[in-house]
């Protein structure tokens, strides 16, 4: 029952810690993901095909934006 408690607990303080650490990480119009896709959305392929299905751990656009060819993530308006 320890072991469990404190496996919790350090599972928590891991999910904070990386919460607070990544929030200055990303870009504007990105969000933090613990699971984001290989081949994202981008404004020349916005509908991208087959992709591999393993996680990326890392920013990603947030929903309704795309990748530009400057990496940067713009509303689909401004593609």
């Amino acid at each position: 029952m320890f072991v469990a408690v404190m496996y919790l607990q350090l599972s928590l303080l891991v999910v904070i810690s990386v919460n607070y650490s990544t929030a200055e990480v990303c870009g504007k119009n990105e969000v933090f993901s613990i699971c984001s896709s290989h081949c994202p959305a981008t404004c020349k392929n916005p509908i991208p095909g087959p992709c591999i299905l393993s996680c990326r751990v890392g920013c990603m656009c947030k929903q309704g934006y795309l990748k530009n060819s400057q990496e940067e993530c713009v509303s689909n308006n401004e593609c």
